[in-house]
């Protein structure tokens, strides 16, 4: 397993509908529910050692050495099993019984430290379909125990534990301990030990996961037109922009940055140096007209060793004009700004296994103004070779930053292993748009013989995209106006990059949806899911013999006039980026209508949270895409055959986070779109985007759907004797102002009626009569709207429930939670406002505040003293003089004591 460069050589909100941007380009609409059911795989936890436990008849055989051994007495680390796709109430009540879990295994299972109490409880509950102990056998990586003589390792360290006991057993046993580090991904260890250490360390409670690490190791003008317009057999003119439609509708890569990390950067050449501004690199230099940064990582320098970095850097956004140059090697996103971060200190790269600090370094962008960070887009012509395609700690921490930061884009090159299962590290992630190399310009429709092949261990599709990487001309690492041909996938990686630089530029431009730059339609928060469902709905199948999806090619080869509408375009767009996200047993539609027969893709894609680095298969969230034709015909996600969606299939995707659907001649007429929650084992909702090409439009029908978003009182827990005013938040999804009658309930014994008036799109706080809290126990609450043509009584009724408990103090056991709790923040996205539900298991002082996205301090909520038990607060978009904030990103933090908790806020109109 070696890092090579891929060469041969070497939360802003805005508004969408399809000509005038609406609310719901941020959500899909009302939740619907279905029930998810359950297939053979729950019968199976699965490793990606080969490991597999059959839950029916037990645990498989594993060497007496690598069993552990169940404790006379105190906790282990115990593997838990669901019945089924996990639920949030289950995730909640083992929270409540002071469980933590660690991370997800395939199928429905999770690792905890039980005791033996512990797992008697749990073994009693019925979501609980079956506990076994963690053994050592499945924490290490496949082939790892082969080794004789000395092995050099990378350790995961199992969160909440500390890394002394490894240390010093390594060292004890006469290894060497090389680098310890720690960050939000966790505590990773390197060092060299003797082999037989290795299954010692795995007998460890402190130790997660075991695999192997190798020192790091060094591995235009045609591009252009091929990812703007497609493949032609003849070559147009170095001048056309008749062949670089988005250059000739304006987008160039203006207000973009984009990330690079390689081998070094020469700043003095023409398609980089500004003549008005001498650099002398590291630094940061905003008003610098290509690169605002050049940062070394850890203990590089600014040398580039190689003939590389120079020439990503120009193939992404490489300009000579201003400098009076004359070549036509631009880059894709000619007018683009550079970030660039040094990995290597001349002669090897200086990365380590978690990639966390690495992203850290790289989306935060520190020494910029707030006003140009973070960075949101980077590209990697890097990676490990792999020769079994295993998701390992590289692909763990890059999905695990991508997860809490879900605007964060990574493109990573595929390789030039040429072979199947040899995608490179971190390639292998879930959440990265990987990159294979075609050939170039009028041979673009064939694939680079050299090009890294999948699929990944699990069976996923990789390489996502394609783009040439054949004698691809960019700036050489010496000289002002040098150019050279390279081949590789680190040449098709920053052309893929550059090129979708466009697809964000015409997003933050406002082009969407009119096809014209309009500057009120201009998109400030964009996530990484929907850029890559853009970049996938948006290929070409034309490669070789190979039809997508398929894992030579991936998805096929960018195209971006295959998904920018200009206006006069026949192909049109529709884009959803839902914020909001669905849970297990949640589903969303949405309906479009269809014009011609014009060939209809849609592409669905998702971050998914980090898998154990000893999972197989790798997927944690799992949604579904369907289709359905105005006849009932219906389409799954990645269901393909000759090219196509194969109509009425019987089975689903289980193991993608990109799912698309292709019909080469749709029907005209309505379509619906459904989005899935198969199984969504995390706590927080999963967030998705989807993108819809070809003659599409919006339906034009008048929808009548009001609902009730939340019951904001009484909840938790009260105090007998209070007296409380009832209240909901009412909210209307519909376009027109709707009266609606709404009832609330508190059984048994109170009922109240209230009417209002709620604009299109608006959510209103509903006050009802006073209600006194006379009776100890626990009240069900029931509030419902009344609303003739409601199209979506799905979202009509909300039930919730509160405990009356005498004024002595709160029920114990009952209503305190175990830790500092921050519950979901609901509605969010809002408008009006959002309630923020907390949980203290003792008396402490309480701090909530609110900070915009550049991290300013806008509203204090909460300041003080709270009894233990769960509380609420409510925020409305003010801030601490009364003054609305607008729409936008915000961010709350929840701290008491030490511990700090976070959230990200969305407000729209």
């Amino acid at each position: 397993m070696k890092l090579i460069l891929c060469s041969a050589l070497s939360m802003f909100v805005a508004l969408s509908s399809l000509f005038a941007r609406t609310p719901d380009h941020y959500s899909m609409g009302p939740v619907h529910r279905f029930e998810p059911a359950a297939g053979d795989e729950q019968n199976y936890i699965s490793f990606s050692n080969g490991y597999v436990i059959d839950t029916r008849y037990g645990e498989p055989a594993v060497p007496a050495e690598l069993r552990a051994t169940p404790p006379a007495d105190g906790p282990a680390y115990h593997i838990i099993q669901f019945r089924g796709p996990v639920r949030r109430i289950w995730l909640e009540q083992l929270e409540r019984l002071g469980i933590r879990t660690i991370g997800y295994l395939p199928n429905y299972a999770t690792v905890a430290k039980l005791s033996s109490k512990e797992r008697q409880v749990l073994s009693g509950l019925e979501f609980v379909n079956w506990i076994g102990l963690f053994h050592p056998a499945y924490k290490i990586q496949a082939g790892l125990l082969d080794h004789s003589g000395t092995a050099d390792i990378a350790i995961l360290v199992t969160p909440g534990e500390k890394p002394e006991p490894v240390v010093e057993l390594i060292t004890n046993a006469g290894g060497r301990v090389a680098v310890v580090s720690t960050s939000p991904f966790g505590t990773v260890i390197q060092g060299t030990v003797t082999s037989w250490t290795i299954s010692a360390l795995a007998r460890l409670p402190e130790v997660f996961w075991v695999q192997e690490w190798t020192e790091p190791a060094t591995a235009n003008n045609n591009c252009q037109w091929v990812l703007q317009s497609g493949w032609r057999a003849t070559a147009p003119p170095d001048t056309s922009l008749a062949a670089r439609p988005a250059w000739r509708n304006g987008v160039r890569g203006q207000g973009v940055i984009l990330s690079t990390t390689d081998t070094g950067l020469n700043l003095g050449h023409d398609m980089f140096r500004d003549p008005a501004m001498s650099i002398t690199p590291p630094g940061v230099w905003p008003e610098h007209r290509k690169v605002v940064a050049y940062k070394r990582y850890g203990t590089a320098d600014v040398t580039e060793g190689q003939y590389h970095g120079s020439h990503v850097n120009g193939t992404v956004a490489g300009d000579d004009s201003v400098t009076g140059g004359t070549s036509f090697y631009d880059g894709m996103s000619i007018k683009g700004r550079l970030y660039f971060v040094d990995l290597t200190n001349g002669t090897s790269f200086v990365l380590g296994t978690d990639l966390w600090s690495l992203w850290d370094t790289v989306y935060f962008g520190r020494g910029l103004p707030d006003s140009l960070r973070p960075i949101r887009q980077h590209s990697g012509s890097w990676g490990w070779s792999n020769s079994s395609g295993t998701y390992l700690l590289q692909d763990a921490s890059t999905d695990a930053f991508a997860w809490a930061y879900k605007d964060f884009l990574n493109i990573m090159a595929a390789g030039n292993e040429y072979s199947t299962r040899r995608i490179r590290n971190p390639g292998i992630a879930k959440n990265v748009l990987t990159v294979g190399a075609t050939q170039n310009g009028t041979a673009a429709n064939a694939i680079a013989s050299f090009s890294s092949r999948g699929p990944t261990q699990d069976g996923r599709l990789k390489p996502t995209v394609m783009a040439p990487g054949e004698d691809v001309y960019s700036a050489t690492r010496t000289g002002t106006n040098t150019y050279q041909s390279m081949d590789g996938t680190s040449m098709a990686t920053p052309a893929a990059s550059g090129t979708i630089g466009l697809l964000r530029c015409y997003l933050q431009e406002g082009y969407y949806p009119t096809g014209e730059p309009v500057p009120e339609n201009r998109l400030s928060y964009i996530s990484a899911a929907l850029l890559r469902s853009m970049a996938i709905a948006s290929c070409d199948p034309n490669i070789g013999s190979y039809t997508p999806p398929d894992n030579n090619i991936g998805w096929g080869r960018i195209d971006a006039d295959s998904v920018l509408y200009f206006a006069g375009d026949t192909r049109k767009l529709l884009l959803k980026d839902d914020t909001a996200g669905l849970a297990t047993g949640e589903y969303k539609e949405e309906q479009f209508v269809v014009n011609s027969s014009i060939p209809l893709r849609v592409a669905l894609v998702w971050t998914d949270t980090a898998a154990a680095p000893n999972a197989n298969p790798t997927l944690v969230n799992n949604l579904d895409l369907e289709l359905v034709s105005p006849t009932g015909v219906s389409y799954h996600g990645n269901k393909y055959s000759g090219g196509q969606s194969v109509p009425n299939p019987t089975g689903w995707d289980s193991v993608n986070v990109e799912e698309c659907c292709r019909v080469n001649a749709p029907d005209s007429g309505l379509w619906t779109i459904r989005v899935y929650a198969r199984n969504v084992a995390t706590a927080a909702r999963q967030p998705f985007a989807w993108t819809i090409t070809g003659d599409v439009s919006t339906p034009q029908t008048v929808i009548h759907d009001a609902g009730v978003r939340m019951i904001l009182a009484p909840v938790g827990v009260l105090d007998s004797g209070t007296t409380v005013t009832p209240q909901a938040l009412v909210v209307n999804v519909g376009p027109q102002a709707e009266s609606v009658a709404v009832r609330f309930e508190i059984i048994p014994g109170y009922a109240d009626t209230q009417a209002l008036v709620i604009n299109a799109g608006g959510m209103e706080t509903l006050s009802f009569n006073p209600w006194q809290a006379l009776a100890i126990g626990t009240f069900v609450v029931r509030c419902s709207t009344m609303l003739a043509g409601d199209i979506n009584p799905g979202n009509d009724l909300q039930v919730d429930s509160f405990e009356v408990v005498p004024v002595t103090g709160v029920s114990e056991g009952r209503s305190v939670p175990a830790r500092l709790t921050l519950g979901a923040i609901q509605p969010n996205p809002f408008s009006g406002a959002t309630m923020v539900r907390y949980g203290l298991p003792r008396a402490a002082r309480v701090q909530i505040q609110i900070f915009s996205v550049t991290g300013e301090l806008v509203r204090t909520l909460e300041s003080g003293e709270k009894p233990a038990g769960y509380h609420t607060a409510i925020w409305d978009g003010t801030d601490d003089h009364n003054r609305s904030l607008g729409y936008g990103v915000f961010y709350l933090r929840l701290s008491s004591g030490t511990v700090s908790l976070a959230e990200k806020l969305i407000r729209t109109r």
